[in-house]
């Protein structure tokens, strides 16, 4: 009989074009259902597990994704192979994420693409699913098979860490990595993982191409291309290779280029975060000038002087943060906002909300870095405005007391007698209020 096979796709012909490749008399498969739309499928699966399952991710009403939940819900033992168009990685990813066991592009189902698929997952004679050679090659295979002239590039990813900073073990998945390369660079096959997980991918040079090119701009469209599907950052080094004897060389030669091409970004990304959080001026860091630290990077010959660098670029970085605590602390932004806002409500709860602190501990902030409780630094805040108006104009203490948030004049009025030790006719009416 066979393994048993359902397919699901809400196109009529996708449907029969599968169903006729598996209908063939030595093949090993037996079409058990066919659906177009995935709640039928689901509720067929459901009283009768096939041993595959064939699924299209984008189709009305539930689609793939929520039928593989919920087959893998159920804990049923199908597999799983996802049928899917050259632009949808993303979905295929989350996929894969949910227990999809493989994936195949609709443009290139055929027979032989088919089967091959199919027996990366169900035990088709005495091939086994860990015997079968996977479509990456072996980084020693792939350089023993690419001498000739051309370009490498090697793609490092970024790290993830755990609450404990230690680093979390991943690499991509091979077979969608190959796809994507193939994808962006019309069937080339010419890609690996190292064994750091690092990919690995060899082009001939250009047709009629001059000097080699900072950056091969098919390169950049992988990278592109892999960091998107993935959501994940990735770092390219590019290496000539007419300048090595060969592959395993010029590998070596461009590890260096992908630790300074990270080295970069998370200088350039620190340098953001800290300009989003009001530190807007590194001046006084030493190394700094207006992002000229990223070709002075590029610079470093050896790893020494590279980590060297970073570290006294962060250790400066450092101190200079921590002069400027009082600038850069957790309130400089409540601060801003206070200072611009104070004809505004701004009760403790309403600013705690907004800045997502609780109440009692952005009281406590107040109180450590300015010696005042809440209350009391709005007061002295708007005070200090009122004092500015009452010099600058002649406006009635009743407008400045809206103009600065107090909405009863006859509070401001002892606010104000209780900060600056007179009232408001006699400040209007001294020298100080001139000075």
């Amino acid at each position: 009989m066979g393994f048993r096979v359902g397919i699901v796709d809400d196109e009529k012909l996708v449907l029969f074009g599968i169903q006729s490749l598996l209908a063939s008399e030595d093949s090993p498969f037996s079409v058990c259902g066919v659906w177009q739309n995935a709640s039928e499928a689901l509720e067929a699966c459901l009283k009768s597990p096939p041993d595959l399952l064939l699924t299209d991710i984008g189709m009305p009403g539930m689609d793939g994704l929520e039928l593989i939940t919920q087959l893998k819900k159920q804990q049923l033992p199908t597999k799983i192979v996802v049928l899917s168009c050259h632009d949808e990685y993303e979905l295929v990813h989350k996929a894969f994420v949910l227990g999809a066991d493989d994936y195949i592009l609709k443009k290139d189902i055929n027979k032989d693409s088919l089967l091959e698929v199919l027996s990366r997952i169900l035990p088709l004679g005495t091939v086994q699913r860990g015997e079968l050679p996977q479509r990456c090659r072996s980084f020693e295979a792939f350089a023993a098979e690419n001498s000739s002239p051309g370009v490498l590039g090697i793609m490092g990813f970024k790290k993830e860490y755990d609450a404990e900073w230690k680093e979390i073990v991943w690499q991509p998945e091979n077979n969608m990595v190959l796809q994507i390369v193939q994808d962006t660079l019309s069937g080339s096959d010419n890609v690996s993982l190292d064994k750091r997980g690092r990919l690995v991918v060899f082009l001939e040079p250009l047709s009629g191409q001059g000097p080699a090119m900072e950056t091969d701009p098919r390169m950049e469209r992988v990278r592109a291309g892999v960091s998107r599907y993935l959501n994940r950052r990735v770092y390219l080094s590019q290496v000539e290779l007419a300048a090595f004897g060969n592959l395993n060389e010029a590998h070596a030669e461009g590890l260096p280029d992908l630790v300074k091409a990270e080295c970069i970004f998370a200088v350039n990304h620190l340098l953001h975060r800290l300009k989003e959080y009001g530190l807007t001026s590194f001046a006084d860091v030493p190394h700094y000038e207006d992002a000229s630290y990223s070709s002075m990077l590029t610079e470093f010959d050896d790893f020494d002087s590279l980590a060297d660098w970073m570290a006294s670029f962060l250790e400066n970085l450092y101190c200079h943060i921590k002069n400027r605590s009082r600038e850069f602390g957790p309130l400089s932004n409540v601060r801003s906002y206070i200072e611009s806002a104070l004809q505004e409500d701004l009760s403790l709860g309403v600013l705690a909300r907004q800045f997502g602190f609780s109440p009692n501990y952005l009281s406590a902030l107040f109180k450590k870095e300015t010696g005042l409780n809440y209350t009391e630094y709005i007061n002295v805040k708007r005070i200090e405005r009122a004092r500015t108006l009452l010099r600058s104009s002649r406006l009635s203490a009743k407008e400045i007391s809206y103009q600065c948030g107090y909405q009863n004049p006859n509070y401001f009025s002892r606010v104000f007698k209780k900060i600056t030790g007179l009232t408001i006719s006699e400040y209007r009416d001294s020298p100080i209020s001139n000075l």
